[in-house]
């Protein structure tokens, strides 16, 4: 099996969503915290490996001062939750227990031989603290299948609370919770449940917990109707709290579809073919920081020259004789970006 192969509906990193909904499909999108988390795992993995190997810790210049503290953390408690290691960002397969096949894989960011004495898992997480312990479960599957063990130890280290949480996982519990989320998915009387990890699911335009409060929306503000009186439909909302209440949960709802559409990603294609849209224009507008004046002062003060510390710090000439005198927070290091913006009479 690889990664073209995987399987699309059961990857380990889904578990947690698929506990609260069968239908969740990650839409594979890489969020900014997403992306954060990637370049933590990927630090601290190398740091493990180069403090096994016996090797100088090379310095690793990460965006953000509180990025290099997390790797630090990890790294350290890494090491106090095993007491050997075996294996660092290593494939695991997970087998279906009743079709007995190879259904999908993962990665365990480390394990080895705990300190309770028994085979351990340590999973690295970043942002707050959450319940993480299905998607554990899965991952000490495919260890315990990996070793021929049918117990572990296993610890979830939240690198920016800087909390840990301990487990048992039998492999008994793990087959149960696999077998049980593979019959969710299987029937089709399983319900559609909306909640915040709905912002990652590629069926979210399409999913009947979306659309048809969306649909109410429209309908409650007569929406397809003689609509002559908006501004009246929506003050008679006011003298309703039930049918304020119903329309405020409905309308959210069908902003979110519309944001996650990207209907102004387009707009701003036509705008600049200059294929209709007559009454709008498009605007380039500065980016922003993004880094800490923490971050700054350590970057200024490593090995790196003027020409690559530029080139990291997105300004040259005066602006970078001035930073190396006076450390402030340089402006615009983003990329500039594109807004539509509305051009005709009145305000949209």
């Amino acid at each position: 099996m690889t990664a073209e192969d995987h399987h699309k509906t059961l990857a380990p990193s889904s578990f947690n969503a698929l506990q609260r909904c069968a239908h969740y499909l990650s839409s594979g999108e890489e969020s900014p915290a997403s992306a954060r988390g990637t370049r933590i795992h990927l630090v601290t993995a190398e740091m493990l490996r180069k403090t096994l190997a016996k090797e100088p810790m090379e310095t690793v210049w990460l965006k953000e001062f509180d990025e290099l503290e997390a790797c630090n953390w990890l790294w350290k408690k890494t090491q106090e939750e095993l007491r050997e290691i075996h294996g660092i960002e290593e494939r695991v397969d997970i087998w279906d227990p009743l079709a007995g096949k190879l259904i999908t894989f993962g990665r365990c960011d480390c394990y080895g031989e705990h300190t309770m004495g028994i085979p351990g898992l340590v999973d690295w997480k970043s942002g707050n603290e959450g319940d993480h312990l299905p998607q554990l479960s899965i991952y000490a599957l495919g260890l315990m299948d990996k070793l021929g063990v049918s117990e572990v130890a296993a610890s979830l280290l939240y690198c920016d609370v800087k909390v840990v949480r301990r487990f048992t996982i039998t492999k008994d519990e793990a087959e149960a919770l696999l077998s049980s989320t593979i019959a969710a998915q299987n029937d089709p009387e399983s319900p559609y449940v909306t909640g915040s990890y709905c912002r990652g699911c590629r069926l979210r335009s399409s999913c009947p917990a979306w659309v048809e409060p969306a649909t109410k929306a429209l309908v409650t503000l007569g929406a397809g109707e003689e609509m002559l009186d908006r501004i009246g439909a929506l003050e008679k909302l006011k003298s309703d709290p039930i049918l304020l209440g119903k329309f405020i949960h409905e309308w959210r709802v069908l902003e979110k579809l519309v944001a996650n559409a990207d209907l102004t990603a387009k707009g701003i294609e036509y705008a600049e073919k200059g294929d209709g849209m007559e009454n709008w224009r498009v605007e380039v507008r500065k980016g922003r920081s993004h880094f800490s004046k923490e971050a700054v002062r350590l970057l200024l003060e490593s090995d790196l020259n003027n020409e690559e510390l530029s080139e990291v710090l997105k300004i040259d000439g005066v602006a970078f004789d001035k930073l190396k005198k006076d450390i402030f927070l340089p402006r615009n290091q983003l990329p500039d970006y594109k807004c539509l913006v509305w051009a005709g009479n009145g305000d949209k």
